[in-house]
């Protein structure tokens, strides 16, 4: 019997709209743990073995139980409730038995009386007893437990006792049908294993339960391999990260790693500012703060660079809602990066900082100007690092010839077709190359 574990998807989709609304960058493995911290943060699917014989797979279709053998269904059956939804249970009076009895048989477990051992009811009401109650034990074990008894108060109680029989009619006749009536237990478990078995339980190789489902509703074999599973994985997730970041990358989320080992899951993946990209005063003096000092937090940040900040939770100042507005964006961007710890990091230590330019930053721009007004270009820096457009984008195009001129060299060695020798002619036009190395350059 294999298991997996996988997330509950509700719960996942919060994870990842909390991860896009906040921007903080998150370790797989914590999002792995997360999702095990609770039976209803996560399901279970149990896979049978093709090889597997000893055991069977039974889904209870009535409410969704999963057992091991077709005993243990019918057992849940008989003692869930489900069996009073198909036979009504009657007490019938008649009459007791005659003769001389001077000895009966007492079940050693439950105190029930059976009878005499030569009476012709006897078989039936052991086995009849054995299993409703004591279908675990073995009936030769069963049977070692019975006790006989040759009290006559106690064989009077067995007489008065046969003056009443229990019936089972069975409530799920048709219209117009007679209902049948059985005498015994045995007799109505038989009848609906034969009437309703095929539609009550079905032998599957896969079923699927939630980590909350009750005790009572799965097999309890079951039950401890997924517990014994859950704590396993709880000290080493990889089984529940292999199952969390397909989730996470559909949500539209990036994978990234810091160092050889943490995998981090994040809005967007860290990047660097080009060397000619020119950002606010604002945002330069924040990249610069968060490279000259480690392990940095929101808190000191903003203390150390805002002047006259608040010292109250709740009460920003325009300066501060100003300043976090850039932060935000430096987050949201890739070039800062927020942990679920509140450290702050750049996106790349060794790339170089950004030059200044003299445009303010988007809050700046934006105060004093009318609401649904329009922020400049020069000003916003989401737009001021794409000031650079054109030439950026002749760049790659001139990065992008070139490495389709290496990759024709490389084809014309192997396979020198004339096709791929007129384009290697167009590809070194060395006018046409020197014309978009000075237009990158300027």
């Amino acid at each position: 019997m294999d298991i997996e574990l996988f997330p509950d998807e509700a719960g996942l989709d919060a994870v990842a709209r909390q991860i896009k609304m906040t921007g903080r960058s998150y370790p797989i493995f914590d999002l792995a743990r997360l999702a095990l911290g609770g039976p209803e943060r996560y399901h279970a699917r149990f896979t049978l073995k093709p090889e597997t014989t000893q055991v069977e797979l039974i889904e209870c279709r009535l409410d969704q139980s999963v057992w091991l053998s077709m005993n243990e269904a019918l057992r849940h059956f008989r003692q869930s409730g489900l069996f009073d939804q198909y036979y009504k249970k009657e007490e019938v009076e008649v009459d007791p038995p005659k003769g001389n009895f001077s000895v009966i048989a007492v079940c050693g477990l439950s105190g029930e009386m059976l009878g005499p051992p030569n009476f012709h009811s006897y078989q039936k009401n052991l086995n009849d007893l054995h299993a409703r109650k004591f279908s675990r034990m073995h009936i030769d074990g069963y049977k070692r437990r019975i006790e006989m008894v040759r009290d006559e108060e106690t064989i009077q109680k067995w007489k008065d006792s046969l003056a009443k029989e229990t019936h089972y009619t069975y409530l799920k006749a048709p219209e117009g049908e007679e209902a049948p009536v059985f005498k015994s237990f045995a007799e109505a478990e038989r009848h609906f294993v034969d009437k309703h078995g095929e539609e009550a339980f079905a032998k599957v190789t896969q079923v699927t339960v939630p980590g909350t489902i009750p005790p009572k509703k799965i097999s309890g074999a079951l039950l401890n391999m997924m517990k014994r599973n859950v704590e396993r994985q709880t000290k080493f997730p990889m089984p529940m990260v292999k199952n969390v970041s397909p989730a996470m990358e559909k949500a539209g989320l990036r994978f990234f790693k810091l160092g050889k080992k943490e995998t981090y899951v994040a809005r967007s993946r860290p990047r660097a500012f080009n060397a000619k990209t020119e950002v606010s005063p604002r945002i330069r003096s924040i990249v610069q703060y968060i490279r000259d000092n480690e392990k940095q937090d929101l808190h000191k940040l903003v203390t150390a660079l805002v002047p006259n900040a608040s010292t109250q939770e709740g009460t920003p100042t325009p300066e501060e809602i100003d300043f976090l507005k850039d932060l935000r964006w430096l987050i949201r961007e890739g070039f800062v990066i927020e942990f679920s710890s509140g450290e702050l990091r750049l996106g790349s230590d060794k790339a170089p900082l950004p030059p200044a330019s003299r445009a303010a930053s988007p809050a700046a721009a934006t105060k004093g100007k009318p609401a649904g007004a329009k922020a400049s270009n020069a000003t916003d820096p989401a737009i001021a690092s794409k000031a650079q457009g054109p030439n950026i984008a002749l760049r790659q195009r001139m990065l992008a010839l070139k490495k389709q001129r290496r990759a024709l060299r490389r084809g014309l060695r192997f396979a020198p077709e004339p096709r791929h020798r007129k384009r290697m002619k167009r590809l070194h036009a060395r006018g046409r190359l020197r014309r978009l190395g000075r237009l990158g350059a300027s």
